[in-house]
C-alpha cells in the first residue's frame, strides 16, 4: 500500500461524491450525536474499540465471509466502542457497512478511514458515526481544524492519530484531547509496539491515549495498559475463527469456569466471556455431573467444553470425547507420561490434552510429556485430592514451573479478589470454580460478574489520565 496512492484516490472519490450530493444537501440529513466515544473510553480500567473490517493492506483479506452487522453484534458485549472501516479500495469497507451497524448496535461508532476532507466528517455523521479518525500523517493543520469544526458542530469526537514525535507535537499544539498512537508504520506496514513506549510519556495528561495496532494477546494488553487508556484492535480479532471469543480473551484473559452443572450458570458464564466451561466427571467430586446433564449443557450453551477426569479408564475418556463436543480433556489424577501419550494418540486432533499438577511438587521430577500436553495446569492438593482445595498457588512456584512448561494455567483459590494478581503472572488460562459458588456446582451470579469485572480492570490504566 502506498499511502499517497490512497490519499489521491480519496480526493478524487470525495470530488465525485460532493458533485453527486452537495454539502448543503448532505447537511440536511445530519443531526448531532448523543453518544460519546471519549466518555466511553474514560471509564475505569483499559477500554476497547474493536474494529470491523474485511481486509487490510498488511494482511490481505481478513474474513472471506464478512458480515459487519453480525460481527458488530458479536463484539458489542466486549467493546466500549466499535470502529467500522469505510475505505473501499484497500480495506473493502463502505459507508453502507457503517449505516447497517448503526442500526444494529448502540455502542459509539468510529468511522475508520483515511479522511482527507471535511465533507467526509459530515458524511460520517449522516451514516451514523459518533466519531472520526483524523490522521496527522495525511492532514495539514488547516484541514484538520476544518474537519474538527464539523465534528464539534455535530457533537462528534475526533481520534487524532499520530505515528511519531513530530506528529505528536502537532497534536499537542492542536489541543487534541483523544490521541491514537499507531504502532504500525503506514509506509513499511511493520508493527513496532515500542512506538507507544516512546510516545506515551509525551501525551498530555488531559488527553486520552488510544494504543493502535499489533495487539493479539492478553499479555500485550497487560504490558501496555499502564501507558494507555484504551486499545483499538482489528486484525487479530477479525482473523480469529471466533471473533467474540478472541475479543473476550483480550478483555478478560482466557477463563475456564469449572464445575458447571446448571444451564443458567453456563449461560451466564458464556455471556460474561468465559473461554471454556468445565464438566467435572470425577466420581468423588461434589461437582460431578452426570452424562445426561452434560449432554444437555453442551447442546444448549455454545462454550468450548472441557471434560475433567481423574484416573479414568482410557475408553471412558474416549467415549466422552466421541459423544460430547469437547475442546479439551483435563487430567486430574495420577496419569503418567505413558498414558498421556496414548491418550494424545487416540483423542481427536481437535481435542486438546491438559494435565493438572500440584504446584508444590518439583517440576524437574514431574512425569509429564510436553509433546502430548497442550497445557499444564498448576493447582494445589488438599489431602489426597488435586483441585477444589481453594488454596492459591505461590507465585514463586509459578516461576519454577514456567521455566519448564511456558504454556501453563493457574487454578486454586481464584475469585474476584485474587484473580487480578494471578493475571499478572501471565498464565494462558485461569481455572475458576469453588470460589465463585454458593455451594458445590451452583455458581453465584454476583461473584461471577464481579470476577469478569475484576479481570477487565486487572491490567490497570494510564495513571496520567484525567
Amino acid at each position: 500500500m502506498a499511502l499517497e496512492a490512497i490519499v489521491a484516490h480519496k480526493r478524487e472519490l470525495v470530488r465525485r461524491r460532493r458533485a453527486e450530493t452537495p454539502e448543503a444537501a448532505l447537511a440536511v440529513r445530519a443531526a448531532p450525536t448523543t453518544r460519546s466515544l471519549r466518555a466511553a473510553l474514560s471509564a475505569p480500567g483499559p477500554r476497547f474499540i474493536f474494529e470491523c473490517k474485511r481486509a487490510s493492506p498488511s494482511a490481505g483479506v481478513l474474513r472471506a465471509r464478512y458480515d459487519p452487522v453480525a460481527l458488530a453484534r458479536a463484539l458489542a458485549p466486549y467493546a466500549d466502542a466499535l470502529s467500522i472501516l469505510t475505505e473501499e479500495r484497500f480495506f473493502g469497507g463502505s459507508l453502507a457497512d457503517l449505516l447497517a451497524v448503526r442500526a444494529a448496535v448502540d455502542r459509539p461508532l468510529l468511522r475508520k478511514d483515511i479522511l482527507v476532507d471535511p465533507y467526509e466528517v459530515l458524511e460520517a455523521r449522516v451514516y451514523g458515526a459518533d466519531a472520526v479518525l483524523l490522521m496527522l500523517s495525511v492532514l495539514d493543520d488547516a484541514t484538520y481544524e476544518a474537519c474538527r469544526l464539523i465534528a464539534r458542530r455535530y457533537g462528534m469526537d475526533v481520534l487524532t492519530e499520530v505515528h511519531d514525535r513530530r506528529e505528536l507535537a502537532r497534536a499537542r499544539r492542536l489541543r487534541a484531547d483523544l490521541i491514537g498512537v499507531n504502532n504500525r508504520d503506514l509506509r513499511s506496514l511493520r508493527v513496532d509496539r515500542t512506538t507507544l513506549e516512546r510516545l506515551a510519556p509525551e501525551v498530555p495528561p488531559g488527553a486520552l491515549l488510544v494504543a493502535e495496532s499489533g495487539y493479539t494477546r492478553r499479555a500485550e494488553i497487560q504490558h501496555d495498559a499502564p501507558r494507555a487508556d484504551a486499545f483499538l484492535i482489528g486484525g487479530g480479532v477479525m482473523q480469529a475463527q471466533d471473533p467474540a471469543r478472541a475479543a473476550s480473551a483480550l478483555v478478560h484473559g482466557t477463563v475456564k469456569i469449572c464445575g458447571l452443572t446448571r444451564a443458567e450458570d453456563a449461560h451466564l458464564a458464556h455471556a460474561l466471556g468465559a473461554g471454556y466451561g468445565g464438566l467435572n466427571f470425577v466420581p468423588s467430586s461434589p461437582r460431578r455431573i452426570d452424562p445426561g446433564t452434560a449432554h444437555l449443557l453442551t447442546r444448549t450453551v455454545p462454550l468450548p467444553w472441557v471434560a475433567v477426569v481423574a484416573d479414568a479408564a482410557e475408553d471412558e475418556i474416549l467415549t466422552l470425547a466421541r459423544t460430547l463436543p469437547l475442546a479439551a480433556v483435563q487430567l486430574h489424577g495420577h496419569e503418567d507420561a505413558g498414558r498421556q501419550q496414548r491418550l494424545r494418540a487416540s483423542l481427536p486432533e481437535t481435542v486438546a490434552l491438559w494435565r493438572a499438577v500440584d504446584a508444590e511438587e518439583d517440576p524437574s521430577g514431574a512425569d509429564l510429556d510436553p509433546g502430548a500436553l497442550e497445557l499444564v495446569l498448576l493447582d494445589r492438593r488438599r489431602g489426597g485430592d488435586l483441585g477444589g482445595s481453594g488454596l492459591s498457588v505461590d507465585p514463586a512456584r509459578v516461576a519454577l514451573w514456567r521455566a519448564r512448561f511456558p504454556r501453563f494455567g493457574l487454578a486454586g483459590g481464584l475469585d474476584p479478589e485474587t484473580a487480578p494478581a494471578a493475571c499478572r503472572l501471565a498464565p494462558a488460562l485461569l481455572d475458576v470454580g469453588s470460589r465463585v459458588e454458593n455451594r458445590p456446582g451452583v455458581k453465584d451470579p454476583a461473584r461471577l460478574e464481579a470476577l469478569f469485572t475484576a479481570l477487565r480492570h486487572a491490567p490497570g490504566k494510564r495513571t496520567s489520565a484525567p
